[in-house]
């Protein structure tokens, strides 16, 4: 209160004006100064002497005078906080019934907040994004927090770098997101002295829902003191006194209509309309000096931009996280009767749900639904139901937000609702989920009032607003309401076409939509619709829906959609929710088959559903399809009923033995049935055995077990003495058994066990007596010299063709003994080639210092196989280990680097050569030219940065991220790539187009072709670090015109230069004058390509190609431009970025002489 007091002697001075309404009659006034104007004007028989201002209600100025500031005492302020406390401390729920009480405190749940803008491609990965692969997007966001720029609650006004906080914070988000209650639970906080007491002495709510469409007019003071307890006075003297410490805290800005009027208000005595007050707080026209936080739908934050005043902060509320979501349930469900756990895994097996769930208005509904249900279990009445279907899921969702966010909706619910199921249906038969603002039908007049909308500003040469559904499983559910309101004849003719055309694996997005329509055909799901869409004429459809059904998978089974037309027919009699329909569908297809497509919790939730309406399952065959323990435990009962059983589960302990001979019947004839990818011991796999041994037949068995024992491989030999089985398989999955597997089959009678040899000698002694053998693949557990020294043994009796790798166990723990990660050799069409290298895996490299990294990663060489025997390879490789063992700073690396050039530089007719290493240095450089100089038969050469330590922050910078060199034809081409290139990667290198982009480089790449016999005539180390300067330069800078220039003039002094290629950012009026100046500054010059981007992703600019067309050219030279041309007439594409726009169409420019060229390439 100190605080306070002092403030308020500032506030004795101010002087507040006011003017007087127009229709007000005045005989005689006289205001004096620091009255209510600062003047002395005087009226007297109506002639003014001064300056006077008129408002329009003098009534209200005489009630305003009476009113003097009082500041409030201790008591009042306490008061104050406990009146607060008192009406937000229990939470209000649409459902809530007199009498019961909710803490708070109890239920808020934390939010997944970010302050970034995201773009077009983020926002429709978010929407079109379900189930485990939208938590991913989730997780990823929390991953990368700093990118993101994750908040909380309690940081909204923290301040930003340069020490200053936000004047205006606002938190947007879609319908139903829980910004309003996150209004709540703010003023709850602040009044229980938890929440910004160091920011903000008064915290003032205005609920714009309460007052939206209010004409009266009130003052400031008035608005505020109709939901607080302290008196005008008190409200009047803290808006004088304290306005630096007062947070107004504006709710549900989206409710505002926009403003007509152009009421200026200045006074805090002023009357005006609530929403004209509002809109003068927020634009700081009315106590700038305050604080603000504003939550809005998304649909209004542009509108509330543009007013907003400054500085400000934009969050947004991205829903729950699955950690929320999951609390959520927690805290709902505590003291009810089901578990918080048994609630959340019943949602998590359905994908749309799941998703679904991160809204918190849907995640509410559901643990409503599913609370109630089990009420009504104990009651013994059939409530479940309400919840047992996606489609009952997103109707009750949108009939809850019709019910409660749809206050500005225009036009009646029904009209609105037609409205959106056309635009939803048009979006999802063409793919689409922006919809341009023309789009949306005229009957929404208002798309930012309808709350199954949200509003997305698309960056553009201007702001282009664009809207989409809250998600895409939303916008399909709308779609499908689209034939609720057709009429008979039409609906069964536009339902016939999709159905009749519908091919499986390539009408992906109209599926869901068949899903929703089998829906909206249960009895219960239309009952609950009956209110809000006229569905007479939808209830001819349910028998045109079974009657495709029955005959769908007959005719699909002929064709490559067989299987997953299955499960998708099991997903439409989940929805539609017909026990009866489900076993007459399941008896008539006689068998159900699903191989090598993964079966998801929903899936699986579906699938046991409709195979539970029949009491015996003729076939059953699930194969390839990830059971997990957790799916098979939900697939128990219908595994039990089956005649016959082809089962294929992984990833099982011996936990989940047990679980796993529940599934088995011994009426059941299992015709296989395979363990995969699992740590069982002996004693589990005896468990199994002694289960499997008492099915009604067995045929094929596959077992994987944590180590292949002797006792394991008894165990084996001894069922199948005493079963017919027809084939067992044993296989490890720990590098420490005695075998890698045991194979048992039988064939006429006569079981056959091959033998294996323990020792590594036998092993090869065997593979040696093998007459013909091209293919060996081996996985070690430590690839050691040893092995490397067996595998290079194994070439003495190779034949014409040949090819052995060994591999280290990337699954196990590196180990310290091993020298590489792997070693390839390959012998084709007369060429030995020899790879062998590191795996530079993200966690291998967070092990290591940039001082202990090896500075050579990858090996790659190839020769003739004439010269095979005259190389002693495993000299090569002993010295490859020396130099991993060296960092280039360290004494002695030179000299091994040099052991390895000599090496190379003897190998008789070395053609090609690859080198994978941390960085490409000049020492590495200087090697590559000298070995490309002594050694003419050498037809390639490469020096690359690895791809992984390129991914990495604080990697040294090279001359360039790949140095290519090459003789052909008594040429010598040389190609260099900086770090705006994704490479396509070199002969015998797996870091492909892993490495790393920087699109702001201007040149990104550089290539020339000269004679062999001139090479030796250039500094080429020099000519590289003239390229790194560039390399690091965007046009912008202005270094860059310089140095590009000196790298260009160098290439000038190569004699005899015939080709140059250049690789730029874009095709700009600047490049087109480079090149030309080039062309005619080198005779010799006969080709030059220009590529604009990476991978030809960039723009080719009018201004770039009007130049070249309109100037001399050198009719010897040909030029060549590759990139994407913008077609507009107008406001032509000139950004990085733009080129994949519609505008714009991938072409070659080809400019011989005096003609010119085009041709469309994509």
């Amino acid at each position: 209160m100190d605080e306070l007091a002092e403030e308020s002697k500032k506030g004795a001075n101010a002087t507040d004006g006011v003017a007087l309404p127009q229709e007000a009659s005045v005989s005689h006034l006289t205001a004096t100064s620091g009255a209510l104007v600062n003047v002395q004007p005087q009226v007297q028989n109506n002639n003014i002497g001064r300056d006077l201002y008129i408002v329009t209600n003098i009534s209200n100025i005489c009630g305003m005078l009476a009113i003097q500031p009082q500041q409030p005492d201790q008591y009042s302020i306490t008061e104050n906080y406990n009146d607060i406390i008192q009406r937000y401390e229990y939470v209000k729920e649409y459902n809530v019934i007199l009498g019961e009480n909710l803490l708070f405190k109890k239920r808020y749940t934390d939010l997944l907040i970010i302050q970034k803008q995201r773009d077009r491609s983020e926002k429709k990965k978010e929407i079109c994004s379900k189930g485990e692969t939208f938590q991913d997007y989730l997780r990823d966001i929390e991953y990368e927090k700093d990118k993101y720029r994750i908040t909380s609650v309690d940081q909204l006004f923290c301040p930003e770098d340069d020490g200053k906080m936000p004047k205006a914070t606002v938190l947007q988000g879609n319908s139903g997101s829980g910004k309003s209650y996150t209004a709540r639970w703010i003023m709850l906080r602040w009044a229980q002295q938890e929440l910004y007491t160091e920011n903000f002495q008064f915290i003032f709510y205005l609920d714009c829902k309460e007052f939206s469409g209010t004409s009266d007019h009130i003052t400031l003071v008035e608005l505020l003191h109709y939901n607080q307890s302290l008196t005008q006075e008190q409200i009047l003297w803290i808006l004088k006194n304290a306005s630096k410490r007062i947070l107004f805290l504006i709710d549900a800005f989206d409710e505002l209509r926009p403003l007509k009027s152009k009421t200026t208000i200045i006074s805090l005595h002023t009357s005006a309309t609530p929403e004209d007050i509002i809109c003068a707080l927020l634009s700081g026209r009315l106590l700038r000096e305050s604080f603000l936080l504003v939550t809005t739908r998304s649909m209004a934050a542009d509108r509330l931009g543009k007013l907003l005043k400054h500085p400000q902060r934009f969050t947004e509320i991205m829903g729950f996280s699955e950690e929320g979501v999951e609390k959520y349930f927690e805290t709902f469900f505590e003291g009810k009767q089901v578990s918080h756990t048994q609630a959340f895994d019943r949602v998590k097996i359905n994908e749309t749900l799941y998703t679904a769930c991160s809204i918190p208005v849907i995640c509410w509904i559901v643990c409503t639904v599913l609370s109630e249900a089990e009420e009504a279990e104990e009651e013994d009445e059939d409530t479940t139901r309400d919840l047992e279907t996606t489609t009952s899921i997103y109707v009750h969702f949108m009939l809850t937000m019709l019910e409660h966010h749809s206050e500005g909706l225009d036009g009646s619910i029904q009209s609105v609702m037609r409205s959106l199921s056309e635009l939803a249906d048009e979006g999802t038969k063409n793919q689409q989920v922006f919809f341009d603002k023309k789009l949306v039908p005229k009957e929404i007049s208002d798309p930012a009032n309808v709350p199954f909308l949200c509003k997305f500003l698309l960056k553009r040469v201007r702001l282009v607003t664009m809207f989409s559904f809250v998600h895409l499983s939303l916008q399909e559910f709308f779609a499908s309401l689209h034939y609720t309101f057709m009429e008979k004849e039409e609906l069964q003719e536009d339902v016939g076409k999709m159905l009749d055309s519908l091919k499986i694996h390539q009408d992906l997005h109209l599926l869901p939509v068949i899903l929703f329509l089998f829906g909206l055909s249960n009895d219960n799901v239309s009952d609950l619709l009956s209110d809000t869409c006229d569905l007479s004429s939808f209830a001819c459809i349910r028998t045109f829906l079974e009657e495709w059904l029955l005959k769908a998978l007959p005719r699909a089974r002929k064709s490559l959609d067989g299987q997953r037309t299955e499960m998708f027919l099991l997903q439409c009699l989940y929805e539609l929710h017909d026990r009866g329909l489900a076993r007459k569908a399941v008896e008539s297809w006689g068998k159900v088959v699903l191989h090598s497509n993964p079966l998801r919790r929903p899936d699986c939730w579906a699938l046991r559903y409709c195979l539970q309406c029949c009491p015996r399952i003729p076939s059953l065959s699930i194969r390839g399809c990830f059971i997990t323990a957790d799916k098979m435990r939900m697939l128990q009962p219908i595994l039990r009923k089956c005649d016959e059983l082809m089962l294929m589960v992984e990833d099982l302990s011996d936990n989940d033995v047990k679980d796993l001979i529940l599934c088995l019947d011994e009426q059941t004839d299992l015709k296989e049935l395979r363990v995969d990818d699992s740590t069982l011991s002996e004693q589990s796999l005896r468990e199994i055995l002694d289960v499997v041994g008492k099915q009604k037949s067995v045929g094929r068995l596959e077992i994987s077990v944590q180590t292949v024992t002797t006792g394991t491989a008894v165990l084996l030999t001894d069922f199948m003495k005493n079963k017919d089985a027809k084939m067992l398989l044993l296989m490890d999955n720990d590098d420490k058994s005695l075998y890698s597997s045991v194979s048992m089959s039988r064939k006429d009678d006569d079981i056959i066990c091959p033998e294996f040899e323990k020792r590594l000698d036998a092993l090869q002694s065997a593979l040696c007596s093998i007459m013909g053998l091209r293919h060996l693949e081996l996985r070690v557990k430590s690839l050691t010299s040893t092995w490397a020294s067996r595998a290079l043994t194994l070439l003495q009796n190779s034949g014409s063709s040949f090819y052995i790798s060994l591999e280290e166990n990337k699954a196990g723990p590196i180990n310290a003994e091993a020298l590489y990660s792997s070693l390839t050799v390959l012998i084709k069409d007369g060429h030995f080639t020899l790879s062998v290298g590191e795996y530079m895996t993200h966690e291998f490299l967070k092990r290591q210092s940039p001082q202990t990294r090896a500075p050579l990663s990858e090996i790659v060489l190839t020769c003739p196989c004439s010269e095979l025997s005259t190389a002693n390879w495993e000299n090569l490789l002993h010295i490859y280990d020396n130099i991993k063992s060296f960092s280039e700073e360290c004494e002695g690396f030179d000299e091994q680097c040099d052991a390895l050039m000599s090496f190379l530089s003897r190998v008789p007719d070395l053609k090609e050569l690859n080198l994978k290493v941390m960085c490409v240095t000049e020492r590495w450089a200087s090697r590559g030219f000298s070995l490309m100089h002594s050694c003419p038969g050498l037809q390639h050469l490469g020096i690359v940065t690895d791809g992984e330590l390129l991914r990495r922050d604080g990697v040294e910078e090279g001359l360039c991220v790949s140095l290519s060199m090459a003789n052909s034809n008594g040429d010598f081409m040389l190609s260099i790539e900086g770090r705006a290139v994704a490479t396509g990667g070199l002969l015998g290198f797996s870091c492909a187009k892993s490495l790393s982009t920087q699109s702001h480089s201007s040149l990104s790449g550089l290539s020339l072709t000269c004679p062999h016999s001139h090479m030796s005539g250039v500094t080429w180390i020099h000519f590289l670090r003239l390229f790194q300067k560039v390399n690091g330069l965007t046009d912008s800078c202005v270094a860059f015109d310089e140095q590009c220039t000196t790298l260009l003039s160098l290439l000038h002094s190569v004699a005899g230069l015939k080709e140059v290629g250049v690789t730029v950012n874009i095709l700009s009026q600047s490049w087109a004058t480079r090149t030309l100046h080039l062309m005619h500054s080198c005779p010799s010059l006969q080709a030059i390509r220009l590529t604009a981007g990476v991978e030809a992703k960039g723009l080719l600019l009018e201004e770039g190609i009007k130049i070249l067309q309109e100037s001399d050219r050198d009719p010897g030279c040909t030029l060549t431009l590759n990139g994407w041309r913008c077609h507009k007439a107008f406001e032509q594409c000139t950004g990085e970025g733009d080129w994949s726009r519609d505008c714009n169409q991938r072409v070659q420019l080809q400019f011989c002489g005096q003609t010119c060229t085009e041709k469309c390439l994509n």
